[in-house]
């Protein structure tokens, strides 16, 4: 964590649950020197402005308690400078939640609407449910490749791929763009479960943690070679008999 003075050390130790607070002017004293200490470590734990301290907490990573803890020890650095940070394991595992939480509310929004859209008929599930279908079974089966640590067809795995990143806003709004989208009903399955492919192809092997912009561009060129694949037949007069 990089903050200030001795001032600020004091307010982070009355803070409940934290165990010691750890800095440069906390070893440099009687028992260890300042000349003992190489100036190379001493330009990387303090400078004129800022010093880095390190805290140990009584609370395991990722209850409610250590986030109010980090949330306090976070306000009492940035009063003394919008640039100070606190980083480690605990804070890092806070700024997920944090965000998992933002994601999680935005699927449901986004569904929401998408419930809305389908009941008014403006779009089809063709598309939409056939691409998140595909990019479900794609992360299932691959995924473990991928990923060695996780299982086939991890439901947490999977849940973290489909409320992260754009994958429901391309699937519900993205994807079935009048314009861009094939008309024909065969191809429209089709177009789905080529996007579900690339985008698995590019989260789990590619070199971009995101694949739904890239996957629907693509997707969007083979549309024209879609629709005359899938195209159905005419019969009676001038066509098949």
């Amino acid at each position: 964590m990089i903050t200030s003075n001795k001032k600020e050390k004091n307010k982070i130790e009355k803070i409940d649950g934290v165990k010691w607070v750890l800095g440069m002017n906390s070893i440099v004293g009687a028992n260890v020197p300042d000349d003992m200490i190489p100036n190379k470590y001493k330009d990387m734990l303090k400078s004129d402005n800022w010093e880095l301290q390190f805290i140990c907490s009584d609370y395991k990573t990722a209850t409610d308690q250590v986030n109010a803890q980090i949330a306090s020890i976070n306000d009492i650095v940035k009063k003394y400078s919008k640039d100070s940070m606190v980083i480690g394991e605990a804070p890092l595992t806070k700024d997920l939640q944090d965000v998992t939480d933002v994601d999680l509310a935005t699927v449901n929004y986004l569904s929401i609407g998408a419930i809305f859209l389908i009941l008014m008929g403006v779009i089809d599930l063709r598309i939409p449910g056939t691409y998140i279908v595909t990019f479900v079974i794609f992360v299932g089966i691959f995924g473990h490749i991928a990923n060695p640590d996780v299982g086939i067809f991890d439901p947490q795995y999977i849940t973290a791929h489909l409320c992260g990143g754009g994958l429901m806003l391309g699937a519900w709004f993205m994807a079935t763009d009048y314009v861009t989208s094939p008309i024909t009903p065969k191809g429209q399955f089709v177009y789905g479960i080529i996007l579900g492919v690339l985008t698995g192809l590019f989260r789990l092997f590619g070199g971009s943690a995101e694949g739904v912009s890239y996957a629907i561009i693509i997707s969007n060129l083979l549309v024209p070679l879609i629709e005359r694949v899938t195209l159905p037949k005419p019969f009676g007069k001038g066509g098949e008999k």
